[in-house]
């Protein structure tokens, strides 16, 4: 079985067991670049803002000395 390593645009990676699986589109909609939904722009800053939420959760629970569920009053 001869396995066949591919890299586009976008960095990923995909494995194909076969040559032939290989299929090349010329959609001009592929190229045009999206304006809402889950774009990599949007998906980057979503995880910035997640990873400076959590830090500041972890950082309010060390200086309070409480969870976070305890502060909101659900605890």
């Amino acid at each position: 079985m001869r396995y066949i390593c591919l890299q586009d645009s976008q960095t990923t990676v995909r494995l194909l067991k076969n040559p032939e699986e290989i299929t090349m589109k010329s959609s001009p909609t592929t190229t045009a670049p999206a304006k809402i939904g889950f774009t990599e722009f949007a998906e980057t800053w979503n995880g910035r803002l997640a990873m400076i939420g959590f830090v500041a959760a972890l950082v309010t629970e060390l200086v309070s000395g409480k969870g976070v569920l305890a502060q909101l009053g659900l605890m």
